[in-house]
């Protein structure tokens, strides 16, 4: 039986490695577009719901038809997920800032709020 010996690596032997390389390579090209191939269409199916639902979701109907026109090898269901970690994002700024904001104002806002019945005609008033 030979033994391996690491120094008689030939050419042949680097031309295998290179073509097993190149088949795993264009394997997982593969994989890739069909996975993107098979989102697409999972996200295509999202405009089947109802503003309502999207929102559930966390997404507008924009996000879905925007995230379908990206170049065919991407794959836009990891669009959208970036997309909606944005609008919370997003979202929560909004929250914190609107908070931080009526803790400044809270004394004003609560002063007008109980006063329902406002007469335009008062002289106090302004345009």
């Amino acid at each position: 039986m030979r033994e391996h010996n690491p120094k008689r690596y030939t050419k042949v032997d680097r031309g295998v490695d290179a073509a097993l390389a190149a088949i795993i390579s264009l394997r997982a090209r593969v994989q890739l577009l069909i996975r993107a191939w098979w989102n697409r269409r999972q996200v295509r199916r999202l405009l089947e719901l109802g503003d309502d639902q999207l929102d559930d979701l966390g997404i507008c109907r924009m996000d879905v038809l925007l995230a379908l026109r990206r170049r065919v090898p991407e794959d836009p269901s990891a669009t959208l997920v970036a997309w909606r970690a944005e609008h919370q994002a997003a979202a929560q700024r909004q929250q914190t800032d609107a908070g931080r904001l009526r803790g400044g104002l809270h004394a004003n806002v609560e002063c007008h709020s109980d006063n329902h019945a406002i007469d335009s005609r008062d002289d106090d008033m302004t345009i």
